[in-house]
């Protein structure tokens, strides 16, 4: 696949502002700097850091509180794959402190259980574990649930390496 097409397409409908700037504008502001910047990391383009640090403020910008709980989710996979675990670390403190672990929603409690994992996300490279995240007890969480973050996690360190080199 051509890559760039693909990241200029979504990057100029970033900068296109179409109405009011209100929460749902925002969210789709933010899928498309997320597509952005995975496109970015596809090249190897270390830019790709930038538009997903972009995806993840401009879905935390969008946050109205409620059950939206895919925009801190989005947010901490964003960062992790931009390798910025001190943002990643704040985004898992947002959904902790947002009530994702007392969501009903089984989409609430993956956002738990992924906040909750970045403590080990946080041992993979070499950081401490945030605070938020070493005290939550993700118990409302299924065991697939709590096995998908480590697998992103994962992800998220072989997507640096291929970025990096």
């Amino acid at each position: 696949m051509d890559w760039i097409p693909f990241v200029r397409e979504r990057q100029s409908r970033f900068a296109e502002q179409h109405g009011e700037l209100d929460e749902r504008s925002l969210v789709r502001k933010g899928n498309v700097a997320y597509a952005a910047g995975l496109g970015l990391l596809m090249l190897g383009d270390p830019d790709a850091v930038t538009w997903l640090g972009r995806a993840a403020a401009t879905w935390r910008e969008s946050w109205q509180g409620g059950e939206s709980w895919g925009r801190p989710i989005g947010a901490i996979k964003a960062s992790l794959l931009a390798g910025d675990d001190e943002a990643a670390g704040e985004y898992a403190r947002w959904a902790l402190e947002a009530g994702a672990e007392r969501s009903e929603s089984p989409i609430g409690r993956y956002a738990a259980a992924l906040a909750c994992s970045f403590s080990n996300a946080g041992r993979m490279h070499g950081t401490p574990p945030t605070p938020s995240a070493s005290a939550c007890a993700c118990r409302t969480a299924s065991a697939a649930c709590s096995r998908a973050p480590v697998s992103l996690c994962a992800s998220a360190s072989r997507s640096r390496a291929y970025a990096s080199g």
